[in-house]
This record gives structure tokens, C-alpha cells and sequence, in this order.
């Protein structure tokens, strides 16, 4: 699933408009149930640092 997760993110780089921003953050230390919080709590970081 990792490689698969960086492939996409190399494909949405290429493919996506310049005003976008595509960042892939890996977590191997959360679970299923707590990457979702994770995530949501990194984007919020990146967008009000």
C-alpha cells in the first residue's frame, strides 16, 4: 500500500494545476483508527503554521 500511495502522489503532482499543492505525509506509527485525527490535525498545521 505505500508504494501505491507514493505512486498516486507522484501522479497527482504531475497532473494537477500549479496553484496546487500535493503532499504526502507517512505515518507508520498510527493505526486505522487514529491516522484519520492525524491527518486532519497535520493539515490544519500546514495550512496555520
Amino acid at each position: 500500500m505505500y508504494n501505491d500511495a507514493k505512486k498516486l502522489a507522484k501522479i497527482l503532482q504531475k497532473k494537477s494545476a500549479s496553484s496546487s499543492h500535493i503532499y504526502y505525509d507517512y505515518m507508520p506509527e498510527e493505526l486505522h483508527s487514529t491516522v484519520l485525527h492525524q491527518a486532519v490535525y497535520h493539515a490544519f498545521k500546514m495550512f496555520y503554521p
